[in-house]
Formats: structure tokens, C-alpha cells, sequence
């Protein structure tokens, strides 16, 4: 019997798990990222070719098949490389939560048949697993105006991270399901919620990983050009409800190796999940830098108002220009005139209830009217230590000073 049979089993569970964990959890991982996986140069119609059985192996997954069979007539008679190749892409693909990290395939003659491992946790309640990750990325595109400019939508996807999810220290979420039941994950989950949702306000959106690092953040097209965007470094460690930050928000690649804050910079072995390039230097130094707090949108408004070092400041969406409308200095002398000023604030919350604006200075909870201008102290904490943020909690507004936070 003439007959030509192959058979190779993957266990890529950890190759491409990264996170920003400490030099034990980057050793954990060193091993498996050993395997990188790396797709020769293929010519277009190879790449179509490709695409059509990523397409065709991404839907058998999702609806859970065992056993995925199919023909070389249909997509040729793909290599090791090519399997492997289209297997990396599925490992990151943001729906694609129940896959563990592993497959089997075989070919005999002109027959193929891949045999992908699933999660056993999600696989038990599957259904009502996909319902949670439906109605998580839904849920959030649904809060996104589909007025706002590709940047505005973004923006608002950065902070919606950082104001709802917190870093998993413990190293367990990688995946959105896990990420979107837990409020919490490593980089990983970070990046794969933000494309899953990206994807859906037809924003390109892709991946850059780094093993040198151990850690994974995005990459986003906004007017034709790329930029970096690492959400999980903007969702400060240890959590801080109410505070979101824009430090590694649509840059460069020079920009983003030279950002403070990060490490980045380390070694340069990135691997980037399209074969782009982010040179544009708009964004490297904008006014959100400085920002230390969430931007909030008014919606009868095109303007988003934000928190940086000196006061409240807004930003107007159609002219694209940034001022000042209120003064920290100026605001704390007129408090206690009989202080000296003792500096700006760090972090601050920002957050809209009806038509009044809630943000903290570090000594103080205040309340501005957008309406009238008027600026109102709920509370002052000048002898109690800084504050760093403040948030709204089942309708108690929470200050977090250093080193309690107390309910006013």
C-alpha cells in the first residue's frame, strides 16, 4: 500500500503568553518562547491561499469542532511552516478564547485533519461563554459615538480599560473571556480586548510583541498612518480606580523605545502582528501626555475635558486645540491664602453626574458646573496627605488619598 501520511503535534500553550510580570515570571516563560514562530515570505496568491484556510480553521474553532478535516483542494497541501504559521495568527485572534494553546494535525494523501485543544473550563459552559464575550465588546462599542473621530474612539477605548480592568498580578487571564469575567488580565488580554473591539469600529489594529520583555501592547491605524498603544502600561500598577493614563498613547516607534515608564526599550527583537512600520511623529509630543486623568466627553458637546498637572482643561474634537479653564495655583491661593502653594497635582479621577464635572487636586475633591463656571470644594484633605484619584461607587463618591480612602 503506497501511502503518504504525516502527523505533528504543537504545544505552543505559553510561546507567545507574555506579561509584565517579574524576572520569575519571565523565566517561566523563557522556554516555551524558544518555539517563536516565524512564516517564510510567501508570494500573493499563497498569502490568499492561507487567508481562506485561517478563515475556514477560525470558524471550525469558534463553533468548537473536535475534528476539523478538509481537502488540498481546497487550500493546497500547506507545510509545516504554513500550518504553524496560520496557527499563530488563531492563537491571536481575540474570539478565539477557547483554544489552549495547542493542536495535532496529520495529512494522509490529499486529506488533512487538525485537531485543536480547547480550554475544558470554557468548553463546559461554552455557550454562555460566548454570550459574556458578545456582550462585553458589544457593550463597549455600543458607549462609543459613532460621531467621534477614529482618535476620540481610541481615547475612549484607553481609559475604558484602565477605569474598569485591573492588571492580573496573579498571571491567570490571557484571553478576553477571562479578562471580561475577571475585570483583570495580563498584556495579553489587554491587547486582544482592544483589537476585538477596534475590529468592530473598523479601526485597524494589530499586535507587537516583545519576549526580551515578556509583554505584548497594540498597534492602531488612525488616517492612514500607525502608532503604538500599550493599554496595559496606561492602566497604572497597582490599580487606581478612576485614573487612566496616555504616557504610551499613539506613538512612534522611536517614541515608544524612549518613553518613560516603560521598558520598552530593552531589546529590539518586536515582532509586529502586520508588517507595518510606525514612523509618523503627530502624536509623539501632544497635549494628552501630560494629562493625569481620564477624558471625559460632554455629549452635547464635541469637547473632552481632562486633568493635567495645572488644572482642568478641555479639548475641543472639531478644531483639534486644548486650553486651560481652570487653575490649580490660582484655585489653591484663593483657598488658603494664608499657605504657600506646595505644588501641583499628580493624579487625578474626572468623571461627568448630570451637569457638574467631579476631579481631585492632591488636596482637594471639587465639583466644577459646566454650566456656569463655578467651582465648588466637597471636600479638603490639605492636612490628610495627597490625593490620587476619585471615582462614583453605588452613588458615594470615593476619595483615594494616601494611604486609606475614605467614603464622603
Amino acid at each position: 500500500m503506497n501511502m503518504n501520511m504525516k502527523f505533528l503535534n504543537f504545544n505552543i500553550k505559553n510561546i507567545w503568553r507574555v506579561s509584565r510580570s517579574c524576572l520569575a515570571a519571565l523565566l517561566a516563560f523563557c522556554c516555551a518562547a524558544a518555539f517563536m514562530i516565524t512564516a517564510p515570505p510567501v508570494r500573493a496568491a499563497e498569502v490568499a491561499r492561507l487567508d481562506a484556510l485561517e478563515a475556514f480553521l477560525h470558524e471550525e474553532i469558534r463553533n468548537g469542532s473536535q475534528l476539523i478535516k478538509f481537502n488540498s483542494d481546497l487550500y493546497g497541501r500547506p507545510s509545516e511552516d504554513e500550518i504553524r504559521s496560520v496557527f499563530t495568527a488563531l492563537f491571536n485572534t481575540p474570539d478565539l478564547f477557547l483554544l489552549d494553546g495547542s493542536f495535532s494535525w496529520s495529512s494522509r494523501g490529499t486529506d488533512y485533519q487538525v485537531t485543536p485543544r480547547y480550554r475544558e473550563d470554557v468548553l463546559a459552559d461554552y455557550d454562555n461563554a460566548k454570550i459574556l464575550y458578545e456582550n462585553g465588546v458589544s457593550g463597549l462599542v455600543a458607549q462609543v459615538n459613532p460621531d467621534w473621530s477614529d482618535i476620540q474612539k481610541v481615547l475612549f477605548i484607553n481609559d475604558q480599560l484602565a477605569l474598569n480592568f485591573a492588571y492580573d498580578s496573579g498571571y491567570t487571564n490571557y484571553d478576553v473571556y477571562s479578562f471580561l469575567r475577571d475585570k483583570k488580565g495580563v498584556c495579553e488580554a489587554y491587547s486582544l480586548f482592544m483589537m476585538a473591539v477596534l475590529e468592530r469600529l473598523n479601526i485597524p489594529c494589530s499586535y507587537v510583541k516583545s519576549d526580551s520583555i515578556n509583554h505584548m501592547w497594540n498597534i492602531v491605524q488612525i488616517d492612514g498612518e500607525w502608532y503604538h498603544l500599550d493599554a496595559t502600561w496606561n492602566d497604572p500598577m497597582p490599580d487606581r480606580p478612576g485614573y487612566a493614563r496616555h504616557v504610551f498613547f499613539l506613538l512612534s516607534t522611536n517614541a515608544m523605545k524612549s518613553a518613560e515608564g516603560g521598558e520598552h526599550y530593552l531589546k529590539d527583537d518586536w515582532i509586529f502582528g502586520e508588517n507595518v512600520s510606525c514612523e509618523s511623529t503627530r502624536f509623539d509630543q501632544y497635549f494628552w501626555r501630560s494629562s493625569v486623568s481620564p477624558f471625559v466627553q460632554v455629549p452635547a458637546l464635541n469637547q473632552w475635558f481632562f486633568i493635567d498637572s495645572k488644572g482642568l482643561s478641555l479639548w475641543d474634537g472639531s478644531s483639534d486645540t486644548s486650553a486651560q479653564i481652570l487653575s490649580f495655583p490660582d484655585l489653591f491661593r484663593s483657598l488658603y491664602p494664608n499657605y504657600k502653594f506646595q505644588g501641583y497635582t499628580g493624579t487625578s479621577g474626572l468623571f461627568l453626574y448630570g451637569d457638574l464635572l467631579y476631579f481631585n487636586t492632591a488636596f482637594n475633591i471639587l465639583s466644577y458646573h459646566l454650566n456656569t463656571g463655578s467651582v465648588e470644594v466637597l471636600k479638603s484633605y490639605l492636612n490628610d496627605g495627597n490625593i490620587i484619584s476619585c471615582f462614583q461607587q453605588d452613588q458615594n463618591l470615593i476619595a483615594i488619598p494616601i494611604p486609606t480612602p475614605p467614603k464622603i
